[in-house]
């Protein structure tokens, strides 16, 4: 096995107006490479209320993962908009989920569940695909807003063991996948499930979506794209579509 690690000397950082300069004591590797929690050295004409010595976190601040955040020292632009103060209540090693993780996972689910009332959470099923990190972060948020039925889906029973920890009833999708649909469909007589949360699809996988909408369903065309997802409509096949 060859593996390639490389330690370099560089340049010492140069602070300039509205930015921060940071000293990283958490990081972690991720599709985005996020930028946790930090010390804080100020510097410029930056207005956010924080000041030399603070710990804080960074959420979704990267862009492509230039420059990444595994250096002993990191200039943040923009600093007004993308560092906040940790919480001193929360354990470092914690704080790692919220620079990216937790917000990506627990912003898929309550997109969705935060626009019903509690009544129609109260009796929904909610089922969760895939239970890995980001599946994980989403399913406990989900638990939160305290849905009927809350299922985690996956293949791994390992993960599903986790989620079954966290308070989801698991169902394993590679050994029993009629068994799976058919729990569904028994504890919402027939309905299904009332929110989907999707964190698992392979790239070229096929969303396809049954529903016969009235009103306007726009969709970012670039992220299927950069996801490389495949998305097929049933009534397309009945009403014509144009662009």
């Amino acid at each position: 096995m060859r593996v390639v690690v490389v330690i370099e000397d560089l340049p010492v950082l140069i602070i300039k107006d509205l930015q921060t300069i940071v000293r990283v004591e958490y990081t972690a590797l991720c599709g985005h490479q996020p930028s946790p929690t930090e010390h804080c050295g100020r510097g410029g004409r930056t207005d956010q209320p924080v000041k030399k010595g603070d710990s804080i976190v960074s959420p979704f601040t990267c862009f492509y993962r230039r420059g990444e955040t595994h250096h002993e020292y990191v200039r943040v632009p923009l600093a007004d908009s993308t560092v906040v103060k940790a919480p001193p209540e929360i354990e470092k090693n914690a704080l790692v989920l919220m620079a990216d993780i937790f917000p990506t996972g627990g912003y898929c689910s309550s997109q969705r569940l935060s626009s019903m009332t509690q009544e129609e959470i109260a009796g929904s099923t909610v089922v969760v695909i895939g239970c890995g990190p980001v599946g994980l972060c989403a399913l406990v948020n989900a638990e939160e807003y305290k849905p009927k039925h809350l299922f985690a889906v996956d293949s791994i029973q390992s993960r599903l063991d986790l989620a079954k920890s966290l308070g989801a009833e698991p169902l394993n999708s590679q050994t029993d996948r009629e068994g799976l649909q058919k729990i569904i469909k028994e504890v919402t007589q027939g309905r299904r499930a009332e929110v989907v949360i999707e964190v698992v699809l392979r790239p070229w996988g096929l969303i396809s979506n049954v529903g016969v909408h009235n009103g306007e369903m726009p969709v970012q065309t670039r992220l299927p794209q950069a996801k490389q997802h495949l998305l097929g409509f049933m009534w397309d096949k009945m009403i014509g579509l144009s662009v």
